[in-house]
């Protein structure tokens, strides 16, 4: 009977080890279960977040080639800007020698000059040119054939 007593406690003694392994594997089973949910959902939180990353790296290529383009822009505003400054200049500069050439002429006119003539390298021009007035003679000059002298005030 004592062997059948032994046998019965080791076999009691032997389920019980077995049930106290069963519980440790469903325990480990749990924590398996939950370190691969928790994998699970870091995978998404990566997932999204690689996401929301491309989303942004295609938003930065948007944005800067929209810059470039700005600049592109400004760039070629600010040349032709530039270009038409140069030639509002150079017609500025055009007309303050035409109105001194008008000025010339007049103050030549008005002292009995008889030609008005542009100076040379004024308006870039290598050839000079000069204006010559041709007018009738004057009544009321002096040496005038149809009047006598002009009588002073």
């Amino acid at each position: 009977m004592h062997s059948k007593n032994l046998l019965a406690d080791q076999e009691r003694e032997h389920q019980r080890k077995i049930s106290l392994l069963e519980a440790e594997n469903a325990h480990v089973m749990e924590e398996k279960n939950a370190l691969l949910d928790k994998i699970l959902k870091i995978e998404e939180v990566i997932d999204g977040k690689n996401e929301r990353i491309a989303q942004l790296e295609k938003e930065y290529v948007r944005k800067s080639d929209e810059a470039e383009l700005r600049r592109e822009v400004i760039d070629s505003m600010s040349q032709s800007l530039m270009a038409q400054e140069s030639i509002q200049r150079e017609l500025a500069t055009k007309m303050v020698m035409m109105k001194n050439q008008i000025l010339t002429n007049d103050a030549g006119k008005s002292i009995g000059r008889k030609f008005g003539a542009i100076k040379i390298g004024l308006m870039n021009v290598n050839t000079p040119v000069a204006v010559s007035f041709l007018s009738h003679a004057d009544p009321l000059r002096s040496n005038s054939p149809r009047r006598g002298p002009r009588s002073t005030l």
